[in-house]
């Protein structure tokens, strides 16, 4: 099973070998023989690599769970208490922060047997496909409506405030919230394609008008040091303000202000970490509201 989870995330021999630290006719042997018990090719060999089947992906997806149920059953054999094991969450840039590292201190606090492995995604609609595909056990994102899928529960757990990051020196500092209208001519550093921060810029430069995208940068992280050397300004949410005042730059509030839901996403039945997780997700949400 870890071979063949290992085979389908990377598609290539090579890289699952190294990844599961065994040799590579070692994963080939363990394929060729689970694809003889199964009757059935797995994956469609091409000349850049292998393309998983409909049935590797879905055999794939089943293994990931069992394979976490032995991680917790050899955490509970070596005598950890509590709820252990390991739970992966994909998450977006927006809920990166907060409520992310919340949620996680909280768990850490309450079930130390418990590992979080964060996975980045680019977009809301990558969160749901890692968790739909069982790549990951849970994800948070920022997303006007709500996600959906098969078995899968979506649950606000609040929102984000979407605000205008901007250089050490620009004009805008200090000057409160501010109106659509004053982003006009400004130059931006834009995130990815699809991304929250992209969508708002999209959505200004066609109410607004005369935005120009100065960068347009790879990584979302490249964005808070682009704008404090002055490429441009750009959009952040709110629990960012923190690490961007360190850094020298400055954010302030829209006119009026965007508030984008965020949402925790997982399957409907889940292993005891996961279900930790979900708990203190819900937690942190109910702090919110009371």
């Amino acid at each position: 099973m870890s071979y063949l989870v290992a085979l389908v995330e990377h598609r290539n021999v090579t890289r699952a070998a190294a990844a599961m630290k065994v040799s590579q006719p070692a994963v080939t042997r363990a394929i060729r023989r689970l694809e003889r018990e199964c009757g059935s090719a797995l994956f469609r060999r091409t000349s850049t690599g292998l393309i998983p089947t409909e049935l590797a992906e879905e055999m794939a997806a089943r293994s990931r769970v069992v394979l976490r149920e032995i991680e917790a059953l050899t955490s509970l054999a070596a005598g950890v208490r509590g709820v252990a094991g390991r739970v992966s969450v994909a998450v977006t840039s927006a809920p990166s922060i907060e409520p992310l590292v919340p949620i996680i201190k909280s768990l850490q606090h309450r079930h130390p047997g418990v590992t979080v492995e964060e996975v980045s995604a680019e977009n809301a609609r990558q969160v749901v496909t890692q968790v739909l595909s069982r790549r990951c056990d849970a994800g948070i994102l920022g997303h006007e409506a709500r996600p959906t899928g098969k078995d899968l529960v979506a649950t606000q757990l609040g929102d984000a405030e979407m605000m205008l990051l901007l250089p050490p020196d620009s004009d805008l500092a200090g000057t409160g919230r501010v109106p659509a209208p004053m982003l006009r001519g400004r130059r931006f550093v834009v995130a990815p394609p699809d991304t929250l921060m992209r969508g708002l810029f999209d959505r200004f430069s066609v109410e607004v008008g005369d935005l120009q995208a100065a960068v347009e940068v790879g990584h979302r992280e490249a964005i808070l040091p682009l704008v404090v050397e002055g490429i441009g300004v750009s959009f952040l949410p709110k629990a960012w303000r923190s690490l961007a005042t360190a850094a020298g730059a400055h954010m302030v509030g829209l006119d009026p202000p965007v508030r984008v839901p965020l949402w925790l996403v997982h399957h409907q039945t889940t292993s005891p970490p996961v279900t930790a997780l979900v708990d203190e997700a819900l937690r942190w949400a109910e702090g919110l509201s009371s």
